[in-house]
């Protein structure tokens, strides 16, 4: 799974590793409340700035510890969710990922317009 870089272009380098930090600590408190829907969403926000922070160095997203990490917590709630319907898990993270490109171009909108926008 590959997510695009989508940031402002207003973004250095310190916003994304300062943002990398919460959307971690988000995901750890979703693991913490059992709440596996949110365990995903917030593991594609760690995916997703992860892919922001790969635009200012060489290496890329895909190859960060916290990438994996990220990966491997969405699959594993993935399978705590679909059970063992592969089909069920599928259309879930379809759901989260298209519920995740939406709320990115609802932020570069409000980014055209100047906002910064946080969370």
């Amino acid at each position: 799974m590959k997510i695009k870089p989508c940031m402002p272009e207003w973004a250095e380098l310190i916003d994304e590793l300062i943002k990398l930090e919460e959307e971690h600590q988000e995901m750890i408190d979703a693991i913490i409340e059992g709440d596996y829907e949110e365990i995903c969403r917030e593991a594609i926000d760690v995916m997703q700035v992860n892919a922001n922070i790969s635009t200012f160095c060489r290496g890329g997203a895909t190859s960060t510890r916290e990438y994996h990490h990220a990966v491997k917590m969405l699959e594993l709630s993935l399978s705590k969710i679909g059970r063992s319907n592969e089909k069920y898990k599928k259309e879930l993270l379809e759901r989260f990922i298209d519920e995740h490109y939406q709320k990115m171009e609802r932020r570069k909108k409000e980014w055209a317009g100047g906002d910064r926008v946080e969370g």
